[in-house]
């Protein structure tokens, strides 16, 4: 499983690519507001969730998904603007 700083560091060289920016000059942009963690509904053997994203909401705006298993996607959705909030949306099964 990728941890929530390997994430971030992997998302900010892929954005910064999408982006055109350099990767330690979007790495010193990019402050988190805040992140979220979305599960998954099979509870494990030790009667908890596995988490499978991160949703990634930056200071100035925009926000990322980012999957947490190694072998998914580090990047699922970015953009520059706006922000998600998961208590706003209806629940869906992943």
């Amino acid at each position: 499983m990728r941890s929530l700083d390997e994430a971030l560091i992997e998302a900010q060289d892929i954005i910064a690519a999408m982006t055109g920016e350099d990767g330690v000059r979007a790495t010193q942009e990019r402050a988190i507001k805040s992140v979220e963690l979305v599960t998954n509904s099979t509870v494990t053997r030790g009667a908890e969730t596995d988490t499978v994203l991160y949703l990634v909401n930056y200071q100035e705006g925009g926000f990322a998904l980012l999957g947490r298993p190694k072998l998914s996607r580090p990047v699922y959705a970015f953009s520059d603007e706006g922000s998600v909030f998961l208590r706003s949306q209806k629940k869906a099964v992943i």
